[in-house]
C-alpha cells in the first residue's frame, strides 16, 4: 500500500497516546492498565508487553508516545526510560514494512514545581488541614499530625502533608511557602461571598474552601468530594485558586531527571536518540524555556562535542512548555519566543483560574502559537469517559471537534491511555474524530475562501514580522539587565546573545520562507497535486509549510531519524524518506533523491520545495512543481 493511502485513513491532526506501565506493581498485575482490554481485538491485557503495547498505539493511530515524570521516583527514571527507549525502537522495526521511515516523537514531561500531597488518604466529611511543613506541626486540640499514617482524633477532621517534589515544602523552597501563605492570606482578607478562596485535589477530585491560614497549615472545607468513598491516591496535587506560584518551573527535580534522559538518550550513535520533545511544567515566562534550552545545550556539549552552537539548537528536543497557570497565558507572546511548542493543559489552568475563563483562554493560545508557526496541542480529559467506556460521550466529540476546527496541531490523551480500560478504543475514537472535523472543514470552506484564507494569514504573518523586527534587540537588553544585577551568569547572558543572532537572521529572511510556503500551499489547491515534498534539514520547512493547513500531505525528508521523530506531531506532516544532506549534495542530486522516495506517486503532480544553501537551517527559497517520474532539472 502506498504512503498516501495509508495517509488517507488518517488525519492530519496528530494523536498523543501517554504511556502508563503495564509491569506488575502493588496497584495490580498489570501495573497501571489493571484489567483493560488494551488492543482493538480486545486481547486481554495478560498478553501484554511494553513493545506490544507501543505496537498498538502505533497501529491504533497514535503519532507521538507521552511519559509523565511527575509519579516516576528518581530513581526509577533511567531504568524506565531505558525500557521504553528500546521497547519504542524494536517496535519500530517490527513494523518497519507498514511505517517506513516514519518514526514516533516521544515526549517526556517534567514534573514542575507541582504542590502534591504525600502519602494516601480517605478525604474527612468536614475539615481538611493542609499542612505545609512537618517540622513545626500546628498546635491544636482538633486533631494530631502524623504523616505517615495521616490520622486524625476526629472522624470528621484530617491532616495532610504537602510536598514540592519529593520534598518537604518548607524545606525545598521556604521562601515560596512565605508567598503562598502571605498571598493566601491577602485573599482570604479580600473575599468575598461570591467569591471564596478555593483549591483543589488531584484533577477536581474533591473541592475545599479554604477558611484560614493557621502558622503553616490552610484549614479547608470540604465542600465537595468526587471520590465515593475511595482513598485518594498518593502524590495527588493540591492547588489554590488565584494564588500565583513563585517558583522557578525548571526545579531541582526535573534538572536530575532531564539530565538522566538526555545522557541515556545520547549514548551510542546520533541516530539512536529518540527523546524528541520536553514539555515545561507550568511554564510562566521566557525566562522558564530559556533555563531548560540553556541546559538542555548544555548536555548536548557534552555528549557530542565539536558541533558550533547552531548544531546544538537544532539537534535539542523540542521544547513544549505546558501553559498552566494564568500568568502562562498572559506571557504567551514572550514563552514562544524561544519555546517551540505549548500545550494548552486545561486540568490545571482550570484549576488556576475561572472555568468560564477557559475556553476564551485556549481559542488565543492556539490562535498565537499558529500565527507564530508553533505546535500547539491541546490536552487533559478529550475522552475522559473512556477510561471506563468503549464509547465517548457526545460532549467529548464536540470537544475534540471545536479543538480541530481551531486549528491545534495535535490532541492528547492521558489518563484514557495510561490507566483506562480500553486505550487503543481511545486513540482510535480520536482518530475518528479529528478525521470528521477535518472532513467538515474540507467540505464547509469553499476553495476560493481556503485561499483568501491564505493571503490573510500572509498578511497577519508579515504584519508580525515587520513589527517584531527590534524584538530580539530588546531581549538582548533584558538579559543584559539580568546579568548586571547577577541573576544568571556570563556563559547564560553569551548563550541568549547567541540565540538572537539566531533569530534575528530567520527574521531577515522570514519574508521570503512566508512566501515560497505560502505560494506551495496556494498551488496545492490544485485538486491535481498529490503532495507537497519538503526535504529539511531541521524540520523548520515542513513546519513553516504546516501552518498554512494545505489541503494535501506535507511529505517530509529530514536530515535523520531523530528530526523525523521531531516532526511526529505537526499538523498534515509525515515522513517520506530520511534523505542526509553531505557536503557535496547538489540540488539535482536531492530533487532525484527526492523523486525516487516517492515513486510510487508516480505521474502526479507534486510541488517540491526547499531552502538554499543545502544544510543550513531556516531558509525556505525554492518552489517547483513537477510530476513524479519527469526529468525535473
Amino acid at each position: 500500500m502506498s504512503l498516501l493511502n495509508l495517509l488517507g485513513k488518517s488525519p492530519r491532526t496528530k494523536i498523543i497516546a501517554t504511556l502508563g506501565d503495564p509491569t506488575p506493581s502493588s496497584r495490580g498485575p498489570w501495573g497501571t492498565y489493571g484489567d483493560c482490554v488494551y488492543d482493538l481485538d480486545r486481547v486481554p491485557m495478560n498478553s501484554v508487553t511494553l513493545v506490544k503495547l507501543i505496537e498498538t498505539f502505533i497501529m491504533s493511530g497514535a503519532d507521538l508516545i507521552r511519559i509523565n515524570l511527575a509519579h516516576a521516583k528518581r530513581p526509577d527514571v533511567e531504568p524506565r526510560f531505558r525500557a521504553v527507549k528500546s521497547a519504542l525502537r524494536t517496535a519500530e522495526s517490527n513494523l518497519g514494512h507498514l511505517i517506513g521511515d516514519r518514526r514516533l516523537g516521544l515526549l517526556a514531561d517534567l514534573p514542575g514545581p507541582k504542590i502534591r500531597f504525600k502519602g494516601s488518604f480517605s478525604l474527612p466529611a468536614s475539615r481538611l488541614y493542609v499542612h505545609f511543613d512537618e517540622n513545626h506541626p500546628p498546635q491544636t486540640g482538633r486533631w494530631a499530625f502524623a504523616p505517615d499514617e495521616l490520622r486524625s482524633q476526629d472522624s470528621q477532621d484530617a491532616s495532610a502533608l504537602i510536598l514540592l517534589g519529593d520534598d518537604p515544602f518548607g524545606e525545598a523552597d521556604p521562601q515560596a511557602l512565605g508567598v503562598i501563605l502571605g498571598a493566601t492570606r491577602e485573599r482570604l482578607r479580600k473575599r468575598t461571598s461570591t467569591e471564596p478562596v478555593l483549591a483543589f485535589i488531584g484533577d477536581n477530585d474533591a473541592t475545599l474552601e479554604v477558611e484560614a491560614v493557621e502558622e503553616t497549615t490552610l484549614v479547608c472545607k470540604v465542600i465537595a468530594d468526587h471520590t465515593k468513598g475511595r482513598p485518594l491516591s498518593n502524590h495527588k496535587g493540591f492547588t489554590i485558586r488565584g494564588i500565583p506560584k513563585p517558583i522557578s518551573a525548571f526545579t531541582d527535580e526535573d534538572r536530575d531527571k532531564l539530565r538522566t534522559l538526555l545522557q541515556v538518550d545520547c549514548e551510542g550513535e546520533e541516530e539512536g536518540r529518540v527523546l524528541s520533545h520536553v514539555g515545561i511544567s507550568f511554564c510562566q515566562n521566557r525566562e522558564d524555556v530559556r533555563k531548560v534550552l540553556y541546559f538542555v545545550a548544555a548536555i548536548l556539549r557534552e555528549k557530542f562535542p565539536g558541533h558550533d552552537f547552531g548544531w546544538y539548537l537544532a539537534e535539542a528536543p523540542q521544547l513544549i512548555a505546558k501553559i498552566e497557570t494564568e500568568e502562562g497565558s498572559n506571557n504567551i507572546a514572550e514563552i514562544l519566543d524561544l519555546a517551540d511548542g505549548v500545550m494548552v493543559a486545561r486540568g490545571d489552568l482550570a484549576l488556576e483560574m475561572k472555568t468560564v475563563d477557559i475556553p476564551r483562554v485556549s481559542k488565543d493560545i492556539v490562535r498565537h502559537a499558529n500565527l507564530r508557526g508553533k505546535t500547539v496541542i491541546m490536552a487533559t480529559q478529550m475522552l475522559e469517559s473512556m477510561r471506563t467506556s468503549i464509547e465517548c460521550t457526545r460532549p467529548e466529540a464536540v470537544d475534540v471537534f471545536n479543538a480541530v476546527v481551531d486549528g491545534v496541531d495535535a490532541l492528547m490523551l492521558s489518563g484514557e491511555t495510561s490507566s483506562g480500560m480500553y486505550p487503543s478504543h481511545a486513540i482510535a475514537k480520536m482518530q475518528e474524530l479529528a478525521t470528521k472535523a477535518e472532513e467538515f472543514v474540507s467540505m464547509s470552506v469553499p476553495m476560493d475562501t481556503y485561499i483568501e484564507g491564505y493571503f490573510r494569514q500572509l498578511n497577519d504573518i508579515r504584519v508580525r514580522v515587520e513589527t517584531w523586527k527590534e524584538r530580539w534587540s530588546t531581549i538582548r537588553i533584558v538579559y543584559a539587565v539580568l546579568r548586571g544585577k547577577n541573576a544568571i551568569e556570563n556563559d547564560e547572558l553569551v548563550f541568549m546573545n547567541n540565540v538572537a543572532d539566531i533569530k534575528e537572521e530567520r527574521l531577515r529572511s522570514q519574508d521570503s520562507t512566508d512566501r515560497i510556503s505560502h505560494a506551495a500551499c496556494t498551488m496545492a489547491a490544485d485538486s491535481d497535486v498529490a503532495a507537497i515534498l519538503s526535504p529539511t534539514q531541521s524540520g523548520r520547512t515542513a513546519r513553516m509549510l504546516s501552518r498554512f493547513r494545505p489541503r494535501t500531505w506535507i511529505l517530509a525528508a529530514p536530515h535523520s531519524y531523530f528530526t523525523a521523530r521531531k516532526l511526529a506531531i505537526d499538523w498534515g506532516v509525515s515522513v517520506a524518506a530520511v534523505i542526509r544532506i553531505e557536503s557535496d549534495t547538489t540540488v539535482r542530486k536531492l530533487m532525484e533523491v527526492s523523486q525516487s522516495a516517492i515513486g510510487h506517486l508516480k505521474d502526479r503532480a507534486v510541488i517540491f520545495t526547499c531552502g538554499l544553501p543545502l544544510g543550513k537551517v531556516g531558509t525556505t527559497n525554492l518552489i517547483y512543481r513537477g510530476r513524479v517520474g519527469d526529468t525535473w532539472v
